[in-house]
């Protein structure tokens, strides 16, 4: 291979890396341990469903915010359950164990569609 196409190639291989990455469980802003599986196995869990345990872990963690959605899935074979926590217009993503313990977050979710309704500055 020729120095010109490992400089073409090289870019390539490095954002498919990347994306591959953030799909198998790395997350910048959190820490993560293990994958969540794929949206398939999702469920929407009411707030008051929640087991105590769960409940504990969103509300020591809402920092002045509201917990606004839950949803419980699988990850690694287990349940764990996912929630949106709203603080001012910043929206946070955390996952916690069925036993209450902390698996990502707090983590403060991108505004992807640059409409700055998260209130941060996008350009």
């Amino acid at each position: 291979m020729t120095a010109r196409n490992l400089l073409l190639v090289s870019p390539i291989f490095l954002l498919l890396l990347a994306s591959c990455a953030s799909r198998d469980g790395v997350v910048f802003g959190g820490t993560t341990r293990g994958t969540v599986d794929d949206d398939a196995d999702e469920a929407e869990v009411a707030l008051t469903d929640l087991p105590a345990a769960v409940r504990a872990a969103f509300d020591a963690n809402l920092g002045g915010g509201t917990l606004e959605e839950a949803e419980s899935m699988t990850q690694d074979g287990a349940t764990v359950y996912e929630a949106d926590i709203r603080r001012g217009n910043d929206e946070y993503e955390m996952v916690v164990a069925a036993d209450g313990k902390v698996i990502q977050g707090p983590t403060l979710e991108a505004d992807d569609d640059g409409d700055d309704e998260d209130g941060d500055d996008d350009r």
